[in-house]
């Protein structure tokens, strides 16, 4: 397991979904070989989802390890959701932004993977407004969700201006 799984399923866990996490971590088991330590480690605690917590933020400090990597796993988790149903539009953008706020430098990260599971709550919240263009919205969500293509705040925000009023 690499620290970017750990990561990943870090993530997971904080957020709530122990199944999904057990399900991940059972794939780990059953595909490593040797079974690293950090998921032996990690099937030896059982439902101690604090103790989980604790020992994948213990490995994961252990050596630098590329955070984007981990948010694209995060962002191909939600976009399986998504597609599959299991999972709203507004439920995966408030998952999102749960995600972005666990991370641990999220407001002085350079990170524009990052930024954009931040940001699109906001601009969520504004498509929901009326501010915003709902399809400016939601061809922004998509092509983060689908492609990993990053929020680009001009073109979320394009016509604002021309169209209010004041």
């Amino acid at each position: 397991m690499t620290r970017e799984d750990a990561y990943y399923l870090k993530h997971l866990l904080m957020s709530g979904f122990r199944g999904d996490y057990e399900e991940e971590l059972n794939g780990y088991l059953e595909a490593e070989e040797p079974i690293s330590d950090i998921a032996l480690k990690l099937a030896f605690l059982g439902s101690d989802t604090e103790k989980a917590i604790y020992e994948l933020g213990c490995y994961c400090s252990e050596e630098p390890f590329d955070e984007d990597a981990a948010c694209h796993k995060l962002r191909l988790f939600l976009k399986k959701a998504y597609h599959s149903h299991e999972m709203t539009k507004d439920e995966v953008v408030h998952t999102m932004y749960r995600f972005a706020l666990q991370h641990e430098d999220i407001f002085s990260t350079d990170s524009d993977v990052w930024h954009s599971m931040y940001i699109l709550h906001d601009y969520y919240d504004l498509a929901e407004m009326g501010v915003i263009s709902s399809d400016s919205f939601d061809q922004g969500f998509l092509d983060f969700l689908n492609d990993g293509i990053l929020v680009c705040d001009e073109k979320m925000t394009a016509g604002v201006w021309s169209r209010r009023i004041l």
